[in-house]
């Protein structure tokens, strides 16, 4: 018999507890919301060499989030628009 339903309460969460069903949802539509480029991709959105963002990546030159997916490597589209524009002078 499994529990109906499970709420997942920690310190360091403020506000009410969420379900696993909503943190699910809430997954789901990050996922569909900002897509995974692979290191190709997201070196050439951002105009560099592939080696140059792997070289990034393992230094930590800078804060560029990385998804690691088995031995792959992955970028959201939306943390290398955020990067562009956190650079980007008027």
């Amino acid at each position: 018999m499994a529990p109906e339903k499970y709420r997942l309460d920690t310190p360091s969460a403020p506000g009410p507890s969420r379900s696993i069903e909503e943190l699910q949802t809430s997954a789901r539509e990050d996922v569909t919301l900002t897509p995974l480029l692979s290191r190709r991709e997201a070196a050439v959105y951002l105009g560099l060499s592939v080696r140059t963002l792997a070289i990034w990546a393992s230094t930590g030159r800078y804060a560029l989030e990385v998804v690691k997916i088995g031995r792959l490597s992955k970028y959201r589209k939306s943390a290398l628009d955020k990067f562009i524009n956190d650079r980007a002078t008027l």
